[in-house]
């Protein structure tokens, strides 16, 4: 049996509320891929956000994040209202149908809100001792970020598996301690 629409939607949008944790593991990634070691281990990633950033450094990049997911789910909410009115009506409910058409239309509605979770995590390295970090340190605010990320036509990088789009800087400066 299919489940409604509204616990599907629990189910597939992303908690805001573990966004500490994407921050530190977005760092961590960052830090990782630059061969660097204050992130290494998660108390010392929670002690160099706080460090670097203070409390508003667990939340950086918050805002494009919530705004995707409540795009996001406000359109997936209504189409699937939509689809099970116009299509399949008032009467029997084909469940196997309505699935595939739900699988279909997140991933339809997840194409035009990706930019703001690549914004997101861009910013989530903003304010970071990274060199990984340079980008995002550049932008004073999220809008500026996604303006820039259009401009160069990076707004779906990453978001296909296969035929990646990310333009990187040849040479990334190493940032003082």
């Amino acid at each position: 049996m299919a489940l409604p629409p509204e616990t599907e939607i629990r189910e597939k949008s992303p908690n805001s509320l573990c966004f500490i944790n994407l921050v530190i593991t977005v760092r961590q990634i960052a830090a990782l891929i630059g061969k660097e070691t204050q992130y290494t281990f998660f108390p010392m990633a929670v002690r160099a956000v706080y460090r670097e950033n203070g409390i508003l450094g667990f939340f950086q990049g918050f805002i494009p994040r919530l705004i995707g997911e409540m795009i996001l789910t406000s359109a997936y909410y209504c189409s699937c209202r939509l689809v099970r009115l116009l299509i399949f009506g008032l009467g029997r409910r084909s469940t196997e149908n309505m699935n595939i058409l739900r699988v279909l239309l997140y991933y339809t509605l997840h194409n035009y809100t990706y930019p703001f979770e690549l914004t997101g995590c861009v910013m989530a390295v903003h304010g970071a001792n990274l060199i990984g970090a340079t980008e995002s340190n550049s932008f004073h605010n999220w809008y500026e970020c996604q303006r820039y990320l259009s401009q160069n036509q990076q707004l779906i990088r990453g978001w296909r598996p296969f035929l990646r789009s990310h333009v990187q800087q040849i040479h990334l400066p190493k940032l003082k301690s």
